[in-house]
């Protein structure tokens, strides 16, 4: 099988990343997550994800950072680490990795290929999502290749969602909740932590970043009834920020029987110091399954994570910036970053926005800063027309200049040619832009490994 004939056999089943999530009705949006129906599936692949060892990852804000994090401290640690994350930018092999190198074309392939007759055979093939496949397929591959560990990030949400056939995770671990995904996970954060909190199980170790007092409380009560003992950070392991930066911050991290110091991490804002607290508890707990990382680990670790979009700096003179922020506390941890530096004069943003997101509350906080706002939209079914947001815009400040673009490429080249050598550029609003972005090839030669990652 080639892989172009793998990709269309994976994108024949329905992928609820790639469709326009506002038309759905309630009982549709039922029959799209069942969790049974993956664990009938992966019956019949043999169960691969009960022979693996699994930190499970959830949470609204930080997850497939935090995810990165503790699969880069584990792979500095000598292991072998699997790490399944979502969406893509450019490739469908993005999402399966072993020490940070992407599964090939080949054998994406061939796992499908492999897979494929089982699939037919199963008598709610009709219903199978891509996600679901995709999930299976991942943990096929983390089996056959022997991982040591495996870090798994949810899709959406945690209850029904496809990862949650993990019955004996080592770590159950669950970033800041905030309100995302509303019309599938409930509009409030009490009915959104009671959705990712099931990826907690029984008598296990759940580790918690920073949550607001409800959420908190929520993951404590399905703590306390599954018997597993819980680790919060701010309270068992806390941290303090010692430099701010534009490129990333300095800090401390103290409690849990350890103190570092003077750590940093390759990915920028504030809210990765968060991030990184919650994935250095997350290693730190795992010393229950006897297992011991060293400091020198997670202090390497950190060092060269590698999480591309997150306040990604691309290139300088004029200073670009990719990032993938989609809700309002994205956005202000986006702003309050961008603020650390001097070098701008001016900021021109680069704005595309899902129809199934609060753009006004992501405008709300982005116009203001912005010299100039490009509207345009991402490839994607999903995507608000450059027209409402500016119409979105008008609305928050009457007085800003706008502008409406066809594609991400079309406004990137007419932001390049008013940007000053002073200015900086912002591509922002959700990881189909930033996939846009990366995949133009005049786009993609503008991002050298000589500037990204790079402090």
């Amino acid at each position: 099988m080639s892989y172009q004939d793998a990709l269309l056999y994976l994108n024949s089943f329905f992928n609820y990343e790639s469709i326009d999530q506002t038309v759905l009705n309630p009982s549709q949006k039922n029959n799209f997550f069942s969790i049974e129906r993956i664990k009938n599936l992966t019956s019949f692949f043999d169960n691969p994800q009960d022979k693996l060892k699994i930190i499970h990852i959830a949470g609204s804000k930080g997850k497939g950072s935090t995810a990165s994090m503790i699969a880069a401290i584990l792979q500095k640690a000598g292991y072998r680490i699997g790490l399944y994350t979502s969406p893509h930018l450019i490739s469908h092999c993005e999402r399966i990795k072993i020490n940070e190198k992407d599964i090939s074309e080949l054998e994406l392939s061939n796992l499908v290929e492999e897979a494929r007759p089982i699939i037919e055979r199963f008598k709610e093939k009709s219903s199978l999502t891509y996600f679901e496949i995709f999930t299976i397929l991942a943990f096929m591959y983390f089996e056959k290749n022997k991982v040591d560990f495996a870090v798994i990030e949810t899709g959406l949400g945690g209850r029904l969602d496809a990862t949650n056939i993990v019955a004996k995770p080592l770590v159950s671990v669950i970033t800041p909740v905030s309100l995302d995904h509303t019309h599938i996970l409930g509009d409030t954060i009490s009915q959104i932590t009671t959705e990712k909190a099931e990826i907690i199980k029984k008598n296990s170790i759940c580790v918690s970043s920073m949550q607001e007092r409800n959420a908190f409380a929520i993951i404590k009560e399905k703590c306390q009834k599954e018997n597993t003992e819980l680790f919060t950070v701010g309270r068992d392991l806390c941290f303090e920020v010692t430099e701010t930066g534009l490129h990333n911050d300095k800090f401390r991290v103290y409690g849990m029987g350890c103190v570092f110091e003077n750590l940093q991490t390759n990915l920028a804002g504030s809210h990765q110091v968060i991030n990184s607290a919650c994935a250095i508890a997350s290693v730190l707990v795992l010393k229950k399954h006897g297992v011991h990382i060293n400091p020198e680990s997670i202090e390497k670790g950190l060092n060269e994570v590698k999480c591309p979009a997150r306040i990604e700096i691309v290139r300088n003179n004029p200073l670009v910036v990719l990032d993938v922020s989609h809700n309002k506390i994205s956005a202000e941890y986006l702003i309050s970053t961008l603020k650390k530096t001097k070098k701008h004069q001016n900021i021109i943003f680069i704005i595309g926005i899902c129809k199934d997101k609060n753009a006004h509350a992501i405008l709300s906080t982005i116009v203001p800063e912005a010299k100039y706002a490009f509207f345009t939209q991402a490839n994607t079914p999903r995507a608000l027309s450059p027209e409402k947001l500016k119409e979105i815009a008008l609305c928050i400040d009457p007085h800003k200049e706008y502008f409406t673009y066809n594609n991400v490429e079309e406004a990137y080249k007419k932001a390049r040619k008013i940007a000053g050598i002073n200015d900086t550029i912002v591509v922002t609003g959700s990881f189909y832009v930033a996939g846009d972005f990366l995949k133009a090839s005049s786009l993609n030669s503008e991002r050298p490994e000589t500037i990204v990652g790079k402090k």
